[in-house]
């Protein structure tokens, strides 16, 4: 679970600035039942993304121009562990919109191994 009050220690992160993430997310898990989409991204996969950015969020202090790249890495992360395909570098940069380019978003999945220690994976279901 993530700490209780955990957003009160983001300085640029506000609680609407992880809504918009979370609302981003979730466009991009119902984007992902059409045929045309890359990955299929159950909705377990997507609790279990947010509860990973909530975690993260918890843990770290995130420049709110950093924000996205957090939902990037938590994506990555969540639909390797969960998922039959995962995204590969590419398509997390097209799904951002190109606002990254790919050493960003390769780089942005390392901070959550760094954390990994501290997450339970029995917790993280």
């Amino acid at each position: 679970m993530p700490i209780p009050n955990y957003m009160q220690n983001q300085t640029k992160v506000t609680t609407y600035s992880r809504a918009i993430l979370v609302d981003w997310l979730i466009e991009v898990q119902a984007k992902s039942s059409s045929p045309s989409f890359c990955v299929k991204i159950e909705i377990e996969t997507l609790y279990l993304i947010i509860n990973v950015v909530d975690r993260f969020l918890g843990k770290k202090d995130v420049p709110l121009d950093d924000l996205q790249l957090v939902g990037l890495g938590a994506l990555l992360i969540g639909t390797k562990y969960e998922e039959t395909y995962h995204f590969s570098i590419q398509e997390l940069v097209a799904l951002c919109d190109n606002a990254y380019v790919e050493d960003e978003v390769r780089s942005s999945s390392r901070p959550f191994v760094s954390l990994h220690a501290t997450f339970s994976s029995s917790a993280m279901v």
